[in-house]
């Protein structure tokens, strides 16, 4: 009777497990948008006081300190960012979870049901052997 339920049950977590593989590859493919207020050079530059200022900032340690806060807090913010808006794991995780949570609780469901008709059958039959004797 399980086995009824398995393969359908089986192949619904095949198709979201591949659905969700060909969404997030689709995801991966597609170049993602620069943050804003991060625009990405279209060509190389350097800047010819680019060796001076590396220069000043080796010896001033605080601008050097300054620079890197703002750089780490800038990134840090960046990847939250990024975090937040691609969460299209987290859906899948819990869609799995939730999937996988149903099937138990319906093939417990229908274990009960037939457990349930097996008491009664073996109670008849104990009740017909017990008016025969």
């Amino acid at each position: 009777m399980t086995r009824r339920f398995t393969i359908p049950i089986l192949v619904a977590m095949a198709a979201l497990w591949l659905g969700g593989g060909a969404a997030l590859a689709q995801g991966q493919a597609a170049k993602p948008a620069p943050p804003p207020g991060m625009a990405q050079p279209t060509q190389s530059y350097n800047s010819p006081l680019r060796g001076q200022c590396e220069d000043e900032l080796r010896k001033d340690d605080a601008w050097r300190a300054s620079l890197e806060k703002q750089l780490r807090v800038k990134v840090h913010q960046e990847d939250h960012d990024l975090i937040a808006k691609n969460h299209k794991h987290v859906f899948m995780a819990y869609s799995a979870l939730w999937i996988i949570i149903v099937v138990f609780v319906t093939a417990m469901w229908i274990k009960q049901r037939s457990l349930r008709a097996e008491i009664e059958r073996l109670q008849r039959d104990v009740e017909r052997a017990t008016e025969d004797s």
